[in-house]
């Protein structure tokens, strides 16, 4: 059997957060809110540790290898203003808007991963972290259309997580499963409606770059 291919799985991953994160602001948020998925070319990231916050989500399938998603504390504080109102909270306040958040997503992101893989994949709680040596390699901008404003967070999938994002072959899928019923497509299906984006299908990549709601470059 071939090795699967990581850059495609990577970016697959990358894609499906997307749609989670637009999927859950879209219950959380009072206004309508667009998120977008942007490449980020190798070593362009700049610096993305001093004054930075990350978050650490891991599914059982690589719980060693979590996705990385980090932006400005100034971004996370302006995405609590927009959750709560535009007086925010405190601090301990906003990470907790922040981490739950996270963890919303990470509960869509796991019933993508069940339907990719065949079998159930659980999400373990999102811990703060630090991004180490990590090169991120995509961002979501999060677009809030009322204000005209967007905030952007910086994502890094790891090849180990893509690796086993890879989807079991047909023979293997149990009779009657969504897999054996419809490949990928069945499973999304029938256990993923609630993470269609507005248009459907996958978010696209964008190349192009937004201005940060907190006013970072």
């Amino acid at each position: 059997m071939s090795a699967p291919d990581t850059d495609n799985g990577r970016t697959s991953i990358a894609q499906q957060f997307t749609r989670a994160w637009e999927s859950v602001l879209a219950t959380m948020a009072p206004a309508p809110t667009e998120a977008e998925l942007e490449s980020v070319p190798e070593g362009s990231a700049g610096e993305v540790r001093n004054g930075w916050s990350w978050w650490a989500l891991a599914f059982d399938i690589a719980p060693a290898a979590p996705v990385l998603i980090g932006a400005p504390a100034s971004s996370w504080q302006a995405l609590d203003k927009l959750i709560l109102g535009d007086d925010g909270s405190a601090d301990a306040e906003a990470e907790a808007v922040s981490k739950d958040l996270i963890n919303q997503c990470g509960s869509v992101m796991a019933q993508w991963f069940s339907g990719e893989t065949g079998h159930p994949v659980v999400c373990q709680e999102a811990v703060t972290a630090d991004p180490g040596l990590s090169e991120p390699r995509f961002a979501i901008h999060l677009k809030f259309p009322e204000t005209g404003s967007a905030i952007r967070l910086l994502v890094s999938v790891p090849e180990a997580l893509a690796g086993k994002a890879d989807p079991l072959p047909p023979a293997a899928a149990a009779p009657g499963s969504p897999l054996a019923a419809g490949g990928r497509a069945g499973a999304r299906r029938a256990g993923a409606g609630r993470v269609e984006s507005a248009g459907g299908g996958l978010c696209p990549i964008h190349a192009g770059r937004l201005e940060d709601l907190s006013g970072e470059p």
